[in-house]
This record gives C-alpha cells, sequence and structure tokens, in this order.
C-alpha cells in the first residue's frame, strides 16, 4: 500500500498476506539469539558467556535479562554467523565437574513455494490426490491380515482369562482363599 507518517513515526503499510512477519527460506541471518538451558549459576559470568558466543559463531551481546538474573532457567546470548554452524549442546568445566548444556536456537519463521524443489508439506489435507480403488488382491490380503491381527488379540484376551481363573482356583486351600494385594498377601476365611 504504501508508506506514510503518525504522529513522527515512520509506517510501512502493507496487505494482510499469509507470508507477513516471515522471512524467505533463502534468507541469511546475520545474528540469532540463543538459549543456553541449565546454566549453573556458579559459572554465570559475562566471560562465559561470551565464551559461549564465540564458540556459537561468534558473540554480539548477552540479554539484558540474562545479566540481571531475571530467568535463571537459562542464558539468551545474542550471535553472528549461519544457523548451520550452532551446536545442540555446549560443554563446560569448573574444578570438579563438566556440564553439558543443551542449546535452543530461537529461528524466525521461514516459507517456501510449495512447488519448490523438494519442499514437502506437513498437512496435505488440501492437496490430496484423488483416491483410486484398490486392486481387488490387496483388499483381499489386508482383509487377511485385519483377521489375523484381531484373532491374536482375542487369543490374548482368553490366554490372560484362563491365566486369572488359574491364579484364583490356586488360591482356594482349606476353606480360606489367599489374595495377592500390592505385593502383600492376605489369608481370608471364608
Amino acid at each position: 500500500m504504501g508508506d506514510g507518517r503518525r504522529q513522527w513515526s515512520r509506517l510501512k503499510l502493507q496487505w494482510l498476506s499469509p507470508t507477513i512477519g516471515t522471512f524467505p527460506i533463502t534468507h541469511e541471518f546475520e545474528w540469532l539469539w540463543i538459549r543456553v538451558l541449565g546454566f549453573p549459576l556458579h559459572l554465570w559470568s559475562r566471560p562465559i558467556m561470551k565464551e559461549i558466543g564465540d564458540r556459537c559463531g561468534g558473540w554480539i551481546e548477552t540479554e539484558e535479562e540474562t545479566d540481571l538474573k531475571n530467568h535463571l532457567r537459562w542464558a539468551r546470548i545474542r550471535v553472528k554467523g549461519p544457523t548451520k554452524k550452532f551446536p545442540t549442546s555446549i560443554e563446560i568445566t569448573d574444578e570438579e565437574n563438566i556440564f553439558s548444556l543443551p542449546i535452543w536456537v530461537e529461528l524466525p519463521v521461514t516459507f517456501r513455494k510449495k512447488y519448490d524443489e523438494g519442499a514437502c508439506t506437513i498437512d496435505q489435507k488440501h492437496f490430496r490426490e484423488p483416491t483410486r480403488k484398490q486392486p481387488r488382491s490387496t483388499k483381499a490380503a489386508q482383509k487377511t491380515q485385519n483377521k489375523k491381527f484381531l484373532d491374536a488379540v482375542k487369543s490374548i484376551r482368553r490366554n490372560s482369562k484362563l491365566l486369572e481363573q488359574n491364579y484364583v482356583v490356586q488360591g482356594y486351600r482349606n476353606g480360606s482363599t489367599d489374595r495377592v494385594h500390592e505385593g502383600k498377601a492376605q489369608r481370608t476365611a471364608m
């Protein structure tokens, strides 16, 4: 639609589109945020954050919330580099221990055209191919396989009932019943 100004602020107006707020899959990001999960508090310092950032492509900055220790479940660091270079975990050592910390990369949403080479979709309910009738032999084979499966399930149920009955019959001795309840044997008179 165009650019405009409102109260000394520049506005860029666009028509609503499914790709607004997303990036093409070919877009190269100059920097990204990563989260280092489970960061030990005794190692929580700016030099260690910088070292982790350097191992992940190049440290740019540590988030202010991380510096203030407002979120103690993770440390958030802005790093340079393409997304292919990021490790899934990183090891940090102190005097006695080696900590293996998982890393989450905060990637923005990307898109590509459906008919690009190698494209696939997760939800294909809108784009199904017309169904074809299966040959008679395939249907018969599937029916036989289903029958075998159902017979196996019935056999398992039958065997489990026989085991229960056998257990109860063995429990009757001299007018009393042995019962097992949560691993403890109980004897009740009849």
